[in-house]
């Protein structure tokens, strides 16, 4: 009979299984296949349903106990429920779906008296596949919260994927894990997160966002130099902070809070940061001071897995315009370099005037130019382009005491005249100052001394005048005859011209006549006449 053929060969299969003993076979399909939960012929162990199969020796009773579903083989049951595999067909492991199998058909699972999957045989089929998905404990990577074993998948670390967290109320609540502390969920909050050490200690920020997603926050504390991120300590005390900061009492815009600060020195910069066992890319600082701005880094040091201190340098104003700022600084200029003619406020910034002719140019107070003229030179043309552009002529005789002298002239009407210049500007004059110089109309005064040669026959008369040229304002002269006996005074008209006519004994024979011209009018006029003196006496 081929049920006899059958049995002896499954009889070598059981016999390498280990097995003992091979069930007898009935000819009768409704005796050979047992039902769900029920106890099947000839097999080690109860399973589910079997099966029915083209075989009177497909059903239930399987080597192994209920799980996958048996699937169909050369002798095998098809479509069989989850429970024992049919006698071709591979034992079901717990949990995962038996794939079809013949003789030779792999176990699928691992609850199959056989072990792990086999591979498919002459007559069998390949196995099917394992147990449920495994949950991530505390501090495991996940993307949803059903990956971690908590249901709670956080993004916690700046600058790393979402970790799982466990809810927790204080430090001993965290206590499944090393190297976690419990952060309140936000700032006074009596609940919070399991979470890994936090790498953000001192990390420079501008944000409390840049500092972490919890209740980090980001303030200059007393004494601090910059902004940095706080980690807040008020559930897990002194175990949130590494081992030389400490949690201190700190008062941020207004509201107490307890948070880690650096126990060894006073400003963060200069403090080892947070732990770079989860982040280990460089953390981006910088220093800042009236000088300027310099940029640096925080290296993960492998040994202490901690950030390092800043290694930005502290800025340094730049003593001549023509240093160049070290690399990752910005950096301004002292105020020594920036308080000359040629680099006045900023580096470049050249005064009005500076080297051009007969001017003062100086940078006042490091910000304001200052322009003025050389003595006796004026700027008559308004413009510190080209200095002070005219000297005047003659020069030295703006007081009466310092008249020029223009020698003898005689009482028998010889006639004679001398001419000059009279500038005039809106600036000062300095280095050296004109005596004399009046600010009202941008000008000095031109005196001049004449020696009244008397003769016996001859009067003593006053006969001058007084005529400007190159004038717009005409009219702005005066014209001034000082003699021992009398003074003269005229103001130049619309000619520019004024004079005086007086004939016998207007000075005594062989004295000294002194004679002034100037200007009279506001500085709004800017001009360069000249001008001439004649007559006789």
């Amino acid at each position: 009979m081929r049920s006899v053929g059958r049995c002896t060969a499954i009889l070598a299969v059981v016999a390498m299984m280990g097995l003992d003993a091979c069930s007898s076979m009935s000819t009768d399909a409704g005796s050979a296949n047992a039902g769900a939960g029920g106890h099947a012929q000839g097999g080690v162990e109860s399973g589910g349903a079997g099966g029915t199969g083209a075989h009177p020796s497909a059903g239930s009773g399987g080597t192994t106990a209920g799980g996958g579903a048996s699937g169909s083989g050369v002798t095998g049951a098809s479509g069989g429920a989850p429970g024992g595999g049919g006698l071709g067909g591979g034992a079901a492991g717990s949990g995962g779906a038996a794939g079809s199998g013949g003789l030779g058909g792999g176990a699928a699972g691992s609850s199959g008296l056989g072990g792990g999957a086999a591979g498919s045989g002459a007559l069998g089929g390949s196995g099917g596949g394992g147990g449920a998905a495994v949950q991530s404990p505390l501090g495991g990577g996940c993307t949803l919260d059903s990956d971690c074993a908590s249901d709670l998948c956080k993004p916690v670390v700046i600058g790393s994927s979402p970790v799982c967290v466990t809810p927790c109320a204080q430090q001993s609540d965290c206590s499944a894990g090393t190297d976690y502390f419990c952060e309140p969920i936000t700032a006074g909050s009596a609940s919070g997160y399991c979470v890994p050490r936090s790498p953000a200690h001192c990390l420079s920020c501008a944000q409390s966002s840049d500092c972490g997603s919890l209740s980090e926050v980001c303030f200059q504390a007393p004494g601090d130099n910059a902004l940095s991120c706080n980690i807040d300590c008020s559930l897990a005390g002194d175990s949130a902070c590494p081992p030389d900061y400490g949690c201190t009492d700190e008062t941020v815009n207004g509201v107490a809070r307890k948070l880690c600060r650096p126990s060894l020195v006073p400003t963060c910069l200069d403090a080892v940061g947070g732990y770079c066992d989860r982040l280990s890319s460089a953390q981006s600082c910088a220093r800042t001071n009236s000088a300027g701005i310099c940029s640096g880094q925080r290296q993960c040091t492998p040994g202490s897995l901690r950030f390092s201190e800043c290694a930005a340098p502290a800025p340094a104003c730049l003593t001549d315009c023509s240093v160049q700022a070290p690399a990752g600084c910005t950096e301004g200029p002292c105020a020594s370099a920036v308080s000359t003619a040629t680099n006045c406020g900023t580096c470049g910034a050249v005064c009005p005037g500076y080297l051009q002719p007969s001017d003062n140019v100086t940078c006042q107070s490091g910000t304001t130019c200052t322009f003025s003229c050389q003595g006796e030179n004026y700027d008559v043309d308004n413009s510190a382009a080209d200095g002070c552009e005219i000297a005047d002529a003659p020069t030295g005789n703006h007081s009466q005491s310092s008249a020029a002298n223009e020698g003898s002239v005689s009482d028998c009407d010889t006639p004679f005249s001398f001419s000059g210049h009279l500038p005039s500007d809106k600036q000062v004059h300095a280095s050296p100052s004109i005596v004399g110089f009046s600010a009202a109309s941008g000008s000095a005064p031109d005196w001049y001394a004449i020696t009244g040669v008397g003769h016996t026959f001859c009067e003593n008369d006053i006969v001058l005048t007084l005529s400007v040229q190159g004038s717009s304002s005409p009219s702005c002269y005066a014209f001034t005859v000082i003699t021992d006996k009398h003074t003269y005074n005229c103001q130049t008209d619309v000619t520019g011209s004024c004079g005086f006519d007086d004939t016998s004994g207007q000075f005594s024979d062989d004295t000294v006549i002194y004679i002034e011209v100037q200007k009279t009018c506001a500085t709004t006029l800017s001009e360069n006449v000249s001008y001439t003196v004649g007559g006789n006496l």
